[in-house]
């Protein structure tokens, strides 16, 4: 295939699915603004600022305070389009989704060689991210979500929000390390410096796995070239991240219980050794299957793995209670990882038989895994439940 040949190449079909898309989460978030998750997060949008409408004060989720640019937002659209405040997560939601997939969608094709199949290959792939749910099965006693969680939590309206701040973040990282020594890096840093800061203000769950392991690949790339001056650009960037991640601590330690944290094998599930694994094996079952040492050479497989391990110490071996805190950190992590071992597959075409077999398997598994994620927002829709 000829590369930077696009004159094969038809966008058509993928903004047919972007706008399918569109259609399907503002039709299911039309439907369910005043379920789940997103109700309580009404009362914040309606509380902050400047309390504008009368409202129950039960149960308020106080410690959402100390992440408001959601409700911020919300309290904007709420103003400006003169709509009420569900109507205005009905309105936020799908385009968080939407943005979502077309930032996915250019951080695939960072990382594969430009050519018209691996565009389609960036398209479907970008697409499927934001739907694709567990390898549901035997193992897992055919769950979609309960116990395990899964890579797309649709019912909590902060962590689609904070998405695409967190692949935005994940991109202009990888920019900064290629253009290192370049004229652009300090740009891309303070890039990667403001909407890190943001994905914080908006859920800080993307930012206690994936800068941990940020640290990590920093520490790693000094040691192994010998440079000081990468990690101290890096380490200012994240600053203010670090900042206002201890001012939230601090916040929520101070007027809740949510941070009264206890180590306990199995998580907040408090699942057994052996449904610890089932779990893991069907959540992230492409990853496991396209697992690479030499891989780990590259910034985005090095840095979305070790956010998948970070964040799956933090899933099975902490609890702050039953709400499954330490949740959403993990299902961002299998997001980045999936869909980066695909496109780093897919760069590193492996030529021997059994290198074939194991790539399209894991295709047939993502596909799968869109399937049945389809299935979990459909039973959804259907049921009003989302822990199953």
């Amino acid at each position: 295939m000829e590369k930077n040949n696009s004159k094969d190449y038809n966008d058509k079909w993928f903004y047919f699915g972007l706008t399918l898309i569109a259609c399907i989460f503002g039709i299911f978030y039309a439907a369910y603004v005043n379920c789940f998750d997103t109700p309580l997060h009404s009362l914040v949008a309606k509380a902050i600022l400047f309390q504008d409408v009368e409202y129950d004060m039960e149960g308020f989720p106080i410690h959402a305070y100390a992440y408001p640019l959601y409700h911020i937002t919300q309290k904007i659209v709420h103003l400006i389009l003169q709509v009420n405040y569900e109507t205005a997560a009905a309105f936020i939601l799908p385009i968080s989704i939407v943005v979502s997939v077309l930032l996915y969608r250019k951080l695939v094709m960072m990382i594969v060689e430009d050519t018209v199949y691996n565009r389609y290959f960036a398209d479907i792939v970008s697409l499927g991210t934001v739907v694709f749910g567990v390898a549901r099965c035997w193992l897992n006693d055919w769950r979609y979500y309960q116990f395990q969680c899964g890579p797309n939590p649709f019912h909590n309206p902060t962590i689609l929000f904070v998405r695409p701040f967190a692949i935005a973040s994940f991109i202009f990282f990888l920019k900064y390390v290629r253009t290192y020594k370049q004229a652009g890096c300090y740009k891309y840093a303070a890039l990667f410096s403001v909407v890190t800061l943001l994905s914080v203000g908006a859920k800080p769950n993307y930012a206690v796995v994936f800068l941990p392991a940020m640290g990590i690949y920093t520490l790693h790339y000094m040691i192994c070239n010998k440079d000081l001056h990468f990690g101290i650009i890096a380490f200012a960037a994240v600053m203010p991240s670090l900042i206002l991640l201890i001012i939230q601590q601090r916040f929520v330690a101070s007027h809740t219980t949510a941070l009264d944290t206890v180590i306990q094998f199995g998580g907040f599930s408090g699942l057994d050794a052996s449904q610890v694994i089932a779990a893991s094996i069907v959540t992230f079952p492409v990853v496991i299957l396209l697992f690479r040492i030499r891989l780990m050479k590259s910034p985005a497989f090095f840095i979305s793995i070790t956010a998948l391990v970070v964040g799956w110490l933090q899933m099975y071996l902490l609890s702050s209670g039953n709400a499954g805190d330490f949740s959403w950190g993990y299902d961002l992590a299998v997001q980045f990882g999936t869909l980066v071992a695909l496109a780093e597959t897919q760069n590193r075409k492996e030529s021997h038989r059994s290198g074939k077999i194991i790539r399209n398997a894991a295709y047939i598994l993502f596909a799968y895994q869109i399937v049945s994620g389809i299935k979990y927002l459909w039973e959804i829709y259907t049921s009003a439940q989302f822990w199953i």
